[in-house]
């Protein structure tokens, strides 16, 4: 899903919505979240728990759509993270074992991967 600022309150609740009726899905990917949505991502989403995804990718502004996903256990962060992301998925997502992170600085970008269940984490520089 691309969420653009057209309609975005409407759009953000047509897709929670959805999710809701979606039983078997497990993976959501979530791109194009741009400005000042977070606040409408985490009214949108307010609510709503979604114990059948089991993985997610989506960049920091997304971030509280993780509350509603409970069992989560493989998150991937496009884009650079900032600590409310990881404070989310402390608070909110206890069943996570892989975590895979791009980290941007002004002239680097930095692969960091954790695997709690397995106990290693590997990182690896793109530039």
């Amino acid at each position: 899903m691309q969420i653009v600022k057209i309609s975005v309150d409407t759009a953000l609740r047509a897709f929670a919505k959805c999710l809701q009726l979606l039983p078997n899905l497990h993976t959501v990917q979530v791109a194009g979240v741009y400005g000042q949505i977070a606040t409408a991502i985490k009214t949108a989403f307010k609510g709503y728990r979604f114990p059948q995804i089991r993985t997610v990718i989506l960049p920091p502004l997304a971030h509280h759509m993780l509350s509603s996903c409970p069992q989560v256990k493989d998150i991937t962060c496009i884009g650079y993270h900032e600590n409310y992301f990881i404070r989310t998925i402390a608070k909110r997502c206890k069943s996570v074992e892989t975590l895979d992170i791009t980290i941007y600085s002004s002239d680097t970008m930095n692969r960091e991967c954790f695997d709690f269940s397995a106990g290693w984490i590997t990182s690896e520089s793109l530039i």
